[in-house]
C-alpha cells in the first residue's frame, strides 16, 4: 500500500513539472488539463487548489493578453507588468503562500516574456523610454540590478532631470555597493523633484538620516510631504548629501532658470512657505557648485547667496557655514 501511495505521489510531481513548464511559457489554458488529471488522482493533494486559483486569474486575462500581442508589443508588456502587479494583490487578499508552484513559474513568465519581447523587437537598441522602464523593471524582478541600472541609465540620459529615474540609479548603486554614487544620483533626485520619488522602495541610510534631524528639529507641521520637500535642503546645507557631482555649463543654466522662477513665486506671501524649502535647496545647489569651482571670482555671488539663505533660514545656514569653516 505504501509503496503504492509513493508511485501515485511521484507521478503527481511529474505533472506538477509540466504544469510548471506549461505555465513559464504562458500556457494557461493548457495547464488546467493538467490540474484535472491531479484532481482524478488526488484531489486533496497539497496547494492544489490555490494553484487552480492563480491560474484561472490569468486564464480569464487571456483574450486581451493575445490580442496586445497581435498589435502594439509596448502596451502588451505594459499589461504583463500591470497584471502581474494586481495578481500579486490578488494573491494578498487571498493569503496564499508567494513561494507556491503556479506563482513562481507566472512571474517568470511574465517578466522573461517582457525582457525576450522588448529586446527581439529593438535588436538590442531600446530607445523607447516606456520600454527602457519595463525592461529595467524585469531585470529587478530577476534580481539582474547591473542589467537593470544600464537601462535606467539610458533613461537618464534622455531624461537627466527626472527624479524617479535618478533615484532609482541610486537605490541600484546602493544595492550593488557603491555607496558613492547611491549618495550622488539620491542628492540630485531629491533636489529635482522629491515628490516622484517612490520613497518605500529607498534604503539608503542618509534618507532616514537626514527625515530624522527634520523631525527632530519640529519647526515644521512633519507632515510627509512638507519632511520630503525639505530633504534637499537639509541634506546639501548640513552636509549628509556630501558626495557631489560638479554641474556642467547646461545644468548650471538650468538651475539659475529654476531659482529665478523661485525667487519670483518668494516674493508672493501666499507661495512663501511652499516655495522655501526648494529655493533654499537650489540656492545651496548653485552655492555648492561655485564653492566646487574654486575661482575667486565667484566670492561675491557666494556671498550674495549666504545672505538669501539666512533670510530663509538662518539657524540651518549657520550649520553649513561651520562645515566650510571646518573644512578650511
Amino acid at each position: 500500500m505504501s509503496d503504492e501511495l509513493f508511485s501515485r505521489r511521484e507521478s503527481v510531481k511529474d505533472i506538477l513539472k509540466t504544469i510548471e513548464k506549461k505555465l513559464k511559457n504562458g500556457l494557461f489554458e493548457e495547464s488546467m488539463d493538467c490540474f484535472d488529471r491531479i484532481m482524478s488522482m488526488d484531489f486533496e493533494y497539497p496547494n492544489l487548489y490555490e494553484n487552480i486559483y492563480c491560474v484561472k486569474f490569468w486564464i480569464n486575462r487571456t483574450e486581451k493578453i493575445k490580442s496586445l500581442k497581435e498589435n502594439d508589443i509596448t502596451e502588451y508588456c505594459t499589461f504583463l507588468d500591470l497584471s502581474f502587479k494586481r495578481f500579486l494583490m490578488f494573491i494578498k487578499d487571498k493569503q496564499f503562500n508567494i513561494e507556491l508552484l503556479s506563482i513562481k513559474a507566472i512571474h517568470y513568465f511574465v517578466y522573461n516574456e517582457i525582457i525576450k519581447t522588448i529586446i527581439e523587437k529593438n535588436n538590442n537598441n531600446i530607445q523607447n523610454k516606456e520600454e527602457l522602464y519595463l525592461i529595467a523593471n524585469a531585470f529587478i524582478e530577476f534580481d539582474e540590478l547591473s542589467k537593470a541600472l544600464q537601462a535606467y541609465r539610458y533613461l537618464n540620459d534622455l531624461e537627466p532631470y527626472n527624479s524617479k529615474i535618478l533615484s532609482n540609479i541610486a537605490q541600484l548603486n546602493h544595492l550593488l555597493g557603491d555607496e558613492k554614487k547611491a549618495k550622488m544620483y539620491i542628492r540630485e533626485a531629491l533636489f529635482y523633484d522629491p515628490l516622484s520619488i517612490e520613497f518605500e522602495n529607498i534604503t539608503i541610510e542618509v534618507i532616514r538620516d537626514i527625515r530624522d534631524i527634520i523631525i527632530n528639529r519640529n519647526i515644521h507641521n512633519s507632515s510627509n510631504e512638507e519632511i520630503i520637500l525639505w530633504m534637499s535642503a537639509y541634506g546639501e546645507l548640513m552636509n549628509l548629501l556630501d558626495i557631489k557631482k560638479p554641474l556642467n555649463e547646461e545644468d548650471e543654466i538650468h538651475l539659475r532658470k529654476i531659482i529665478s522662477k523661485l525667487e519670483s513665486d518668494y516674493r508672493k506671501f501666499k507661495l512663501r512657505e511652499a516655495t522655501a524649502p526648494r529655493l533654499l535647496a537650489s540656492l545651496a545647489y548653485l552655492t555648492t557648485t561655485l564653492i566646487m569651482r574654486n575661482n575667486k571670482e565667484d566670492m561675491a555671488e557666494i556671498r550674495m547667496l549666504g545672505s538669501k539663505m539666512a533670510s530663509i533660514d538662518k539657524e540651518l545656514l549657520q550649520y553649513y557655514i561651520k562645515i566650510l569653516n571646518d573644512k578650511g
